[in-house]
């Protein structure tokens, strides 16, 4: 039934999502196929032993992996409504259920059900308290508490820990990523525009499965002998040493398209053709024998050839690479273009535009620290959402009318943020100041109105004395005056 349901839902793929110049990765291939299979085997047998409803269990498994494989490239609503129709359809026709019935759990109360609904379903190995095992995820509140310590843990060992927002955007697509991951070649097109979290989720997904990630440090003067010298090193890592590696490679890292043409011809080969020299070919095949001793490998002749193919397969086994690219211009429809591998050996996940709900936690996040009231709190997160979701919809009209693109972005809504905390420090610094100057100057007035009164408390004090002492002055002049006549009158 399940081999039947994939190659129905992938032959009206085919047949519904065409390519064209703005959906230039609606190419499908069987490779797609045998990843929905490649996903699905990731439940063992064990998983379903406690389990009151194995059909319905396994059946949301199905879509869960059709829909990480097919669905998550989708770019816009329409496709994804129609999609969403699609698996309704052979849900019923294939596997006899109504589709509705499979998510009751997660339907609330009073919520229509619809494409929205399954963004709850979460299928991965993160679940039990962390416990390793693929199995469905039944209390987001428990996933979203595991993803806080991954994130915890991850902070602690990383000398770059990351400040990330857990909201449910953000756990759905460690998830997806993750997910890749776990997969046999698992390799990954992440695609979104410049903020959306492709690079993070990457690095999370990666600590949870226990992978190294290993990226380039371009500077001014990388160059493409600098690129082979880090290409040569990971992979001797992943097939000599064994270490389960992610290569996370943005877009804006690639400063020659030859990089491009290299990660092409790993995905299909996980081999680049006259990357070694002789000796450094020959160092290869002698850690490759000395591996395949230690490990009991099986390889019927042990030839040069035999044990760089060891090589490569381990490479192969180990390797996994993730891409991620910005849909914005030409580049990404040329790329694509250019190095098929890009699609055909890698599943594609789509970043859409934050909701909502991931809008509110991360206003709410950012200004946590900031002193204010609680319902002002809500009406500045909620003012937050309005200017961005407000923007972007006129951004829309904008490109409607005049065919031409203005990108609201998270990085946008994150300097809003940043602007509005600012912005009100510094308000609130301006009015500090001005309090504290009038105070200042209360104080001042204070003082002054207090040194009069012991002014004026001496001075009436002092009157008696002054009295006194300006009549003993009086007779001090009256005498004078009756010995300077005296004195005048001897002069004559």
């Amino acid at each position: 039934i399940v081999v039947h349901a994939t190659q129905m839902i992938y032959h009206l793929a085919v047949s519904h999502f065409l390519p064209t110049p703005s959906k230039s990765h609606y190419v499908f291939n069987l490779r797609d196929f045998a990843r929905v299979i490649h996903g699905f085997l990731l439940l063992k047998p064990e998983a379903l032993n406690d389990c009151s409803d194995p059909t319905g269990k396994i059946t949301r498994l199905w879509i869960h992996e059709v829909y990480r494989v097919f669905y998550d490239r989708l770019v816009d609503d329409i496709d994804r409504k129609s999609f969403f129709e699609i698996v309704d359809k052979c849900v019923v026709t294939q596997f006899k259920i109504k589709f509705r019935e499979l998510f009751t759990h997660l339907v609330d109360n009073g919520t229509e059900f619809g494409d929205e609904t399954l963004r709850k379903l979460y299928f991965g190995d993160f679940v039990n308290g962390g416990q390793k095992g693929y199995d469905e995820v039944t209390n987001f509140s428990d996933l979203k508490e595991t993803m806080g310590r991954y994130l915890y843990d991850y902070n602690s060992e990383s000398k770059a820990p990351m400040d990330l927002v857990l909201f449910g955007f953000a756990i759905e697509h460690i998830s997806r990523v993750n997910r890749i991951l776990l997969q046999p070649k698992g390799h990954a097109l992440l695609v979104g525009i410049d903020g959306c979290g492709r690079r993070s989720v990457t690095r999370l997904a990666s600590f949870i499965a226990s992978y190294q990630v290993f990226q380039i440090e371009v500077t001014r003067n990388y160059s493409f002998n600098d690129w082979r010298d880090d290409i040569r090193k990971m992979l001797l890592d992943a097939g000599t040493a064994g270490k389960s590696t992610v290569f996370l490679l943005a877009d804006n890292q690639l400063k020659e398209e030859s990089y491009l043409e290299d990660i092409n011809t790993l995905l299909n080969t996980a081999d680049i053709p006259n990357l070694y020299d002789a000796e450094e070919r020959a160092e290869i095949i002698d850690k490759m024998q000395k591996v395949a001793q230690e490990r009991g490998v099986k390889v019927e002749v042990a030839t040069q050839s035999s044990m760089y193919n060891l090589f490569i397969e381990r490479v192969r086994h180990h390797l996994h690479i993730v891409i991620a690219m910005s849909p914005i211009g030409d580049a990404f429809r040329n790329r694509l273009r250019m190095f098929p591998s890009l699609i055909n050996c890698c599943t594609i996940n789509w970043f859409q535009v934050w909701p909502e709900d991931a809008l509110e936690m991360v206003a709410n996040y950012y200004l946590d620290d900031v002193e204010m009231d609680a319902r002002v709190r809500v009406e500045s997160v909620s003012l937050c959402k309005y200017f961005h979701e407000s923007i972007r919809a006129l951004s829309n009209r904008y490109e409607e009318s005049l065919g031409r693109h203005n990108y609201v972005t998270p990085t946008s809504y994150l300097d809003l943020i940043r602007l509005f905390k600012n912005l009100l420090a510094h308000k609130r610094l301006d009015i500090l100041t001005l309090k504290n100057r009038y105070l200042t100057g209360l104080q001042k007035l204070d003082f002054a109105s207090s040194q009069i009164s012991v002014m004026q408390t001496d001075l009436t004090n002092l009157k008696p004395e002054l009295i006194y002492t300006s009549e003993e002055t009086e007779k001090l002049i009256d005498y004078i005056k009756e010995e300077k006549v005296t004195v005048d009158g001897k002069r004559k």
